[in-house]
């Protein structure tokens, strides 16, 4: 397959690198021209520096923008590519998606909504799950999803749940860890404990992500600001009542058994640094 990728980001040079394996023929553009000239060298595939060119002949487009511009990008490639092309789009959050979905389901376009769950780091032995938002019909999706990416496990979630999750797993993980770090920063010279070095290697992830992608991670989900409050209600029945940080600390240990090997996992990592 012809295959553009809109979007030469870490995800979008990603998806350009697993899909030349596949043995696909991909075009990088960027509006940062610049950018889609270095990955494509670095990845050995073709660029353009006109969206126009990179859509022309391809059987699929893969978006990789940021999310707050994956609307307009969506909108601008319907518009040049036949009907037969299909089109899948990777944003994190789904919400800005829904004024343009009656045009999404009008379109002769098979479009898949996807949300990888790993970052560009991902390697060969990582377990990769993408969500798949059905915008239409879920098990020809899935089929079309499976055709181009078949290493993946695929998780189905309508728009509601998909970002109602990622408010809890990925906005307020943020959210939370930043303010950690910010309130840390006048202890920075003292010796880090074990616990702050296992959550500054969870840190890490974040701390290397693109200012706009965190940001908008946290600003575009409308559920945020609910993860935030039942957050803070949690912190504070925990400081007001003793024997409920005993009572919970035993409820997540139960339903959080791996963590133990996860936690040794990740020990040896430290103490090898």
């Amino acid at each position: 397959m012809r295959i553009a990728i809109i979007g030469a980001g870490a995800m979008g040079c990603w998806f350009a690198q697993d899909l030349k394996k596949q043995g696909h023929r991909i075009v990088l553009f960027d509006k940062e021209r610049k950018n889609a000239t270095r990955a494509a060298r670095r990845i050995g595939c073709a660029s353009t520096q006109s969206i126009e060119n990179a859509l022309k002949d391809v059987d699929a487009v893969i978006i990789a923008v940021p999310i707050s511009e994956t609307p307009n990008t969506i909108k601008q490639v319907l518009k040049t590519i036949s009907s037969s092309t299909i089109v899948v789009e990777l944003s994190s959050v789904k919400a800005p998606l829904a004024r343009i979905m009656p045009q999404l389901k009008k379109t002769g376009n098979t479009v898949l909504l996807l949300h990888p769950l790993f970052g560009p780091g991902a390697g060969k032995r990582m377990e990769k799950t993408i969500v798949l938002t059905p915008l239409r019909d879920a098990v020809r999706e899935k089929r079309v999803l499976r055709s181009l990416f078949p290493w993946a496990r695929v998780i189905v979630m309508n728009i509601r749940e998909h970002d109602r999750a990622m408010a809890y797993l990925m906005a307020l993980t943020r959210l939370s860890l930043l303010a950690l770090l910010k309130c840390w920063q006048p202890y920075r010279n003292i010796p880090q404990t074990t616990s702050q070095k296992l959550l500054l290697l969870a840190a890490s992830t974040l701390l290397n992500e693109s200012p706009t992608l965190l940001t908008q991670i946290i600003k575009e989900n409308p559920y945020t600001k609910q993860a935030y409050q039942q957050y803070t209600r949690t912190i504070q029945k925990l400081l007001k009542k003793t024997p409920y940080i005993k009572q919970q600390q035993e409820i997540i240990r139960e339903n959080y058994r791996g963590m133990n090997r996860l936690y040794r996992a990740a020990y040896t990592l430290l103490t090898n640094m």
